[in-house]
């Protein structure tokens, strides 16, 4: 079933909603001189306003749309056997959090019969936001409308994000990674989700990310196709929530990633 933007405008207004009255939260414990962090079963650190803020989510959306379902990274998925699923990373770079750095952000993202749809990235310490779905466009925290150049061939001047070496790692592309690195001399790392909102406001013009957990990419999924760019998986995942490897951004930026795989 297509979906139309009349559907979609109501959940992006949701989510736009929503992380403007998180950053209350976020800015609150910004000021706290110690947060409390644990360590989940996979080293990663987590805080209480992680949790706090995803069970906020999940209420809201139960009381908006109640026959939606949700995944989160702090509580997993709630089914209702929905077509629609939204998808929430509270806090994506706790570890940026706790120690100060101010990339760290929240992605959203609404799935329907699995695809991306709309996706919203924040970066609360910043004031920086965009947000968009398909049929609608993506926009910034300025109002302006991103749409990513048709027709352009790479440039040296455009900018390739890589993620982290571990992902890489984990995904075992290390050879495709050293690979990248000789083909863009200047390619950058962004950690958390600071590089996808660049890429999403076309600043940055092509991302690689490799197994990474599937709610720190979806979003950038849906604002890259919603904004006219390229989104191309790497393999089909076998678990829809599993790890994702994908690359995205402006097409002809992508197809000059894929010559290195």
């Amino acid at each position: 079933m297509s979906l139309s933007s009349a559907q979609l405008f109501p959940c992006l207004e949701f989510a736009r909603s929503f992380v403007a009255e998180s950053r209350a939260l976020v800015f609150d414990l910004w000021q706290k001189a110690d947060l409390e962090v644990e360590l989940k079963e996979d080293r990663s650190p987590v805080t209480q306003l992680d949790r706090q803020i995803e069970l906020q989510f999940r209420d809201k959306v139960g009381k908006l749309f109640p026959k939606h379902d949700v995944l989160g990274e702090e509580f997993g998925l709630t089914t209702n056997g929905s077509d629609f699923t939204w998808v929430i990373d509270p806090i994506d770079g706790t570890q940026s959090l706790v120690n100060k750095v101010p990339t760290f952000g929240t992605f959203l993202a609404l799935l329907h019969e699995g695809v991306p749809v709309l996706g919203l990235i924040d970066i609360p310490l910043l004031n920086k936001t965009v947000s968009g779905a398909s049929g609608i466009g993506v926009f910034d925290e300025l109002g302006r409308e991103i749409r990513f150049p048709e027709s352009l061939p790479f440039s040296e001047n455009d900018i390739v994000a890589l993620g982290s070496s571990g992902t890489f790692q984990r995904g075992g592309q290390e050879l495709y990674q050293h690979r990248l690195l000789q083909a863009f001399p200047t390619a950058r790392a962004y950690y958390d989700c600071f590089g996808h909102y660049l890429l999403a406001t076309t600043a940055v013009q092509g991302l690689v990310e490799i197994a990474v957990p599937f709610w720190d990419v979806v979003a950038t999924e849906a604002l890259v196709r919603a904004a006219g760019g390229e989104v191309v998986l790497l393999e089909k995942p076998e678990d829809l929530f599993g790890y994702r490897s994908v690359l995205l951004g402006r097409k002809e930026v992508v197809e000059k990633l894929q010559l290195y795989l």
